[in-house]
């Protein structure tokens, strides 16, 4: 698994028919809408889990995967909520390889950190308490095995 932030220089439905057509497992999300490496770390281990296990909810990993991504248990919010709504995006590529990306955008890296206002707009918020950011994007990950069922 590969995690890489890009700057992209064409509109996401594109995006997505050219990695279509090279056959990768690739999910472009919404760089706001991800809290750092761990948070799609974390993401992946909870969607492979659940295939498992047998709780998916969705027919696809990169569906399943987005679903723990958003915290969300229906399938179309957590899409919505992903989908890139602007150029900057995070790809998190299950296989093939980053040269598949190379003419969808300037690779950026930083797209991927946590910050204090990509928290807020994911929903997460200490309410007071002593806890990281990161620790509450794995909690977020982590709540929607609770969700689903």
């Amino acid at each position: 698994m590969e995690i890489i932030g890009l700057r992209g220089n064409v509109p996401f439905e594109e995006m997505s028919e050219r990695l279509r057509s090279t056959g990768a497992d690739v999910a472009i999300m919404d760089a706001e809408m991800v809290f750092g490496r761990i948070h799609a770390i974390s993401a992946a281990d909870h969607a492979e889990r659940s295939f498992v296990n047998g709780t998916n909810r969705s027919k696809t990993f990169l569906t399943e995967f987005l679903m723990y991504m958003a915290g969300e248990r229906q399938i179309s919010k957590a899409l919505e909520r992903m989908k890139p709504k602007g150029r900057d995006i995070v790809a998190v590529i299950f296989s093939g390889d980053s040269k598949q990306l190379e003419d969808i955008g300037e690779r950026d890296d930083t797209l991927i950190d946590g910050t204090e206002e990509k928290a807020g707009r994911i929903g997460l918020n200490k309410n007071g308490l002593n806890v990281s950011y990161d620790d509450l994007v794995l909690e977020m990950v982590a709540m929607l095995d609770i969700l689903k069922n």
